[in-house]
């Protein structure tokens, strides 16, 4: 099949999904993240995180908050950040990028318009 697909384009702008877990993936309190796009109609694709907490779970306030404090480009941040217990894998024990894009966009559709939490 090839690589999966490593840049989300959002708004016509590449994000590279490597660059952003490496960021998130430093965050104090972050066991594991995988970044996918989740589908939008006005930009196309946005930045999503799934993240697999070491503790308490983090909201993307946290999330954000960290990378401003670290100096990561804005451009670049993900606009939804999920709390998973796990990454998706495959039948040979690797993350599984194709069964995480599906979960991001299933939890995105549960998030309530007018909150911005899951419901």
């Amino acid at each position: 099949m090839g690589r999966q697909k490593q840049v989300i384009i959002r708004g016509g702008r590449n994000v590279d999904v490597n660059e952003v877990e490496a960021a998130v993936g430093r965050m104090p309190g972050v066991a594991q993240v995988c970044v996918v796009p989740v589908a939008d109609e006005m930009l196309g694709e946005r930045v999503a995180a799934l993240v697999v907490p070491e503790g308490d779970v983090l909201s993307l306030e946290d999330v954000t908050g960290w990378l401003q404090e670290s100096g990561f480009p804005k451009s670049k941040w993900p606009e939804y950040v999920f709390a998973v217990a796990d990454l998706p894998q495959n039948r040979v024990g690797k993350l599984s990028r194709p069964d995480a894009t599906q979960l991001a966009n299933d939890l995105r559709t549960r998030i309530k318009p007018s909150s911005g939490q899951l419901g």
